[in-house]
């Protein structure tokens, strides 16, 4: 599945029976707060003042997000905290109610013009050569060929090789993250060596995003405790630290 380049997505999608259809899921609401944001800055006039709303902002509140996504507001705030801890957003709360800005929204955005549609590239007069339909086999070949030699660990084995290590990273964190994702790491690329993520997952991890990660693992799977003690912690750690 490629992921690159862009997917024309109308916000019209939203009329449609399908989309209306709850409780949203996970990534709908995600794909929803896309919809939502302001593609551009603008203003408006209250009490006498003069109000920016910024683009890529979202000013809204929880009860509209819990009647729109079919959720309770206790998951509405679990999941924005998920989103803010991961850092896909920034929540601001005001008198006009809850500010939630996309973080890089522009990277959505950059294939699009001023008034929100999207900008159809010009075609090149230049065709480029197209590639030999055996040389590109050979190469598909040759990927799956290194590929098939992986076998993937099983928990126990992930667990003695961090002891081995003595390394920071959670075992049943890596473990899941992976496994899960039918070993497949974040670029979409399949895993060649376990072994050599696991060190490479050693330079970005601490306990606190151990933590973090176990959370959204947690959210995910619906097992998150009902109180926000440890999200709250969390957070206001970062933001003692920025």
């Amino acid at each position: 599945m490629s992921t690159q380049g862009y997917v024309k997505l109308h916000r019209q999608i939203t009329e449609n029976p399908i989309w209306a259809e709850k409780p949203f899921s996970f990534g709908q609401a995600w794909i929803d707060l896309l919809l939502m944001a302001n593609y551009k800055d603008k203003k408006s006039y209250k009490d006498g003042n003069v109000i920016l709303y910024k683009r890529g902002t979202v000013t809204t509140s929880l009860y509209i997000l819990s009647d729109k996504w079919g959720w309770d507001r206790k998951k509405v705030r679990k999941f924005l905290k998920v989103l803010e801890l991961d850092e896909m957003v920034t929540i601001n709360s005001s008198t006009r109610g809850t500010i939630i800005t996309i973080v890089n929204y522009d990277i959505y955005q950059d294939s699009g013009t001023t008034d929100g549609t999207t900008v159809s590239p010009t075609p090149s007069p230049t065709v480029s050569p197209t590639p030999s339909p055996i040389l590109k086999k050979e190469k598909n070949e040759k990927k799956e060929k290194n590929y098939k030699g992986f076998t993937p660990p099983t928990l126990e084995e992930v667990k003695e090789y961090v002891r081995e290590r003595k390394s920071p990273v959670d075992a049943e964190t890596f473990f899941e993250y992976f496994s899960k994702g039918n070993w497949i790491d974040s670029k979409g690329n399949k895993v060649r060596s376990w072994k050599q993520k696991l060190i490479t997952w050693e330079k970005y991890q601490t306990p606190e995003k151990n933590q973090k990660q176990k959370l959204q693992n947690d959210f995910i799977e619906g097992n998150l405790a009902d109180d926000l003690d440890e999200i709250e912690r969390l957070s206001v750690e970062r933001i003692k630290r920025a």
